[in-house]
């Protein structure tokens, strides 16, 4: 539109200038010249005409372009998928896929995740601070808003009134010099609690062209002497790390949901646990996290159970 509107605009106010003089000059004309003041006349009207119809006609057959543009990457996609697997990939497979990698505009790189639990002054529960933070690179001009969440779980135990909560939050760019940084406090604003017992921080972070920022977030929770935490990837993420410290009287256990068994790393040692997949992870996929009381310590959970968690 921009290019076809630097061109009728001067068409259209060459055709104006035209008629503007042929109007001062025609009644005072006769003979060859009045014919000729005329012709400029028509000619200027018929440049007005061409510049405002050009407008429409280019923005239709834009509009269609970009249309056919779209259809033919749709069917490039489909037959590079059917040349790379030797058979035509399921639609609403497909579909899916598009949809959660291939239109996907962010890549999250080395994304760590550090939880330290201790005991807290209430029975049978363990209190928690976490860190998450991780790169994340714009890949393409398409949404350049980054919709940041995180997700904490309130659970229902007594004697504390607010189980779990975010702490801070700090954005930084990599390639401009600019850091947002949030307290407790003003975290507020990006809150939502309206689907108890979650609560989510969610804050729209905005990103120039193939731009990195380096993303951290911190929250404590209170959680029950036996529990499991799911860490689930929610866009396309280049390596994930999770580190569990954890007092004596706790066992822990990790295990990744992902169908590669062979990116997984796990290393134990006394109170410090790592649990690592080196790779690519799509959405929903990531490592489950879980422990309980060392058996001895508090009455233990039966192998259903555990298979459960």
């Amino acid at each position: 539109m921009n290019r076809i509107l630097a061109v009728a605009a001067p068409v259209v106010l060459f055709g104006i200038i035209f008629i503007a003089l042929s109007a001062l000059w025609v009644p005072a004309q006769s003979g060859p010249l009045r014919t000729f003041l005329e012709v400029i006349r028509d000619v200027g009207i018929a440049l007005v005409i061409v510049g405002i119809l050009s407008l429409p006609i280019e923005y239709y057959f834009r509009r269609r372009t970009e249309r056919d543009a779209a259809i033919l990457r749709e069917e490039i996609s489909k037959d590079v998928f059917h040349a790379a697997l030797g058979y035509v990939f399921p639609e609403k497979i497909y579909d899916q896929v598009k949809a959660h990698v291939l239109e996907q505009p962010f890549l999250r790189k080395d994304y760590k995740i550090t939880v330290s639990v201790e005991p807290c002054e209430h029975a049978n529960c363990m209190k928690t601070t976490l860190t998450l933070e991780f790169e994340l690179h714009r890949l393409s001009d398409q949404l350049p808003l980054f919709k940041l969440q995180a997700i904490l779980e309130r659970e229902d135990l007594p004697g504390i009134a607010d189980t779990a909560r975010f702490l801070g939050l700090k954005v930084e760019s990599e390639t401009r010099d600019n850091i947002e940084s949030y307290t407790q406090a003003q975290l507020e604003q990006f809150l939502d609690d309206s689907e108890p017992p979650l609560i989510s921080l969610r804050k729209d972070v905005d990103m120039g062209r193939h731009e990195c920022l380096r993303i951290l977030i911190r929250g404590e929770q209170y959680q029950p002497m036996r529990n499991f935490s799911m860490w689930l990837m929610t866009c396309m993420t280049e390596n994930l790390t999770v580190f569990y410290s954890v007092p004596d009287n706790l066992e822990v256990q990790g295990f990744p949901n992902h169908p590669s068994k062979r990116l997984f790393n796990r290393v134990d040692e006394g109170r410090s646990h790592k649990y690592e997949i080196i790779g690519g992870l799509l959405p929903f996929q990531g490592i489950t996290v879980s422990w309980k009381p060392r058996a001895g310590q508090v009455q233990g959970v039966d192998e259903e159970q555990q298979e459960e968690v």
